[in-house]
């Protein structure tokens, strides 16, 4: 009969990021707590956009005027209708040798309830 230690030598061990680099666990729980704060404060697609529009602030951007001078290096954003961001640094290339898109959408959960008739009788839809 083999003993506990024994048995245990003979499971298999499963090696994780963590076992392998110990340092990862505490980027990942930093990059963690900057997400939960955007979730926090980013509940719809409008506190989304007002959040991201301050983000983008801190990071330099200025807002985009139709018509305004560009030069390489600028950083410049627009909020559309309260609910879309859309953000851009200028490049030094000329666009027709290409350009990088770099893409996201807002997927906010929200639970929207409308007071509609259904079937002719009133009832609360979802």
């Amino acid at each position: 009969m083999k003993t506990t230690q024994e048995l245990k030598e003979l499971l298999y061990k499963n090696k994780t990021v963590a076992d392998q680099q110990p340092d990862a666990i505490a980027e990942a729980n930093a990059f963690c707590e900057g997400y939960k704060a955007f979730l926090n404060a980013a509940k719809t697609e409008r506190e989304a956009a007002a959040y991201s529009e301050q983000l983008l602030k801190q990071a330099g951007y200025k807002p985009f005027v139709p018509g305004m001078a560009l030069n390489a290096g600028d950083k410049v954003y627009l909020i559309n209708r309260s609910k879309c961001v859309l953000a851009a640094t200028i490049g030094e290339r000329s666009m027709a040798e290409g350009f990088h898109l770099n893409i996201a959408h807002i997927d906010s959960p929200r639970l929207s309830i409308n007071d509609r008739f259904c079937c002719g009788v009133k009832k609360i839809i979802i």
